[in-house]
């Protein structure tokens, strides 16, 4: 998310004046923009407050037996089109790609995210080790 947040994506650009302005911040300083609600920077644009919010939010986990998943591949056309049953008219391809370096995180900022986003870090787990919780994982 921070580097969608700070590049924008191939279809939602960030303009000079807020690539100037965020220039110098790092993970870490999103990161503590989250802790600190800095609302004025993190909701910019396109990025809003559902960005940052825990995706578990919308996927309870009394919900997750009706829930197919479909887990990001390089190829995702022929999974889709097994599990569809259909041939898709044109091969999928890959859409709103982020902009930017990939970023480490330090072991106290992915605690901090571990702990913030408990119930998110659980349900993808869940999706790895526990398939046979939801409808289907593709």
């Amino acid at each position: 998310m921070f580097r969608f947040w700070k590049y924008g994506s191939t279809e939602c650009q960030r303009d000079y004046i807020f690539l100037k302005k965020v220039s110098q911040y790092t993970v870490k300083d999103y990161i503590r923009m989250i802790k600190n609600g800095q609302d004025s920077d993190l909701y910019h644009g396109f990025t809003k407050v559902h960005h940052v919010e825990p995706q578990s939010n919308w996927l309870p986990k009394e919900c997750w037996k009706n829930l197919t998943v479909l887990r990001y591949q390089k190829e995702m056309t022929e999974k889709l089109e097994a599990f569809l049953g259909v041939p898709l008219k044109k091969p999928l391809t890959r859409r709103n790609v982020s902009h930017g370096d990939p970023v480490t995180l330090d072991p106290e900022d992915l605690e901090w995210l571990r702990d913030q986003y408990r119930e998110d870090f659980e349900l993808w787990d869940a999706v790895n080790s526990q398939p046979e919780l939801f409808k289907k994982v593709i």
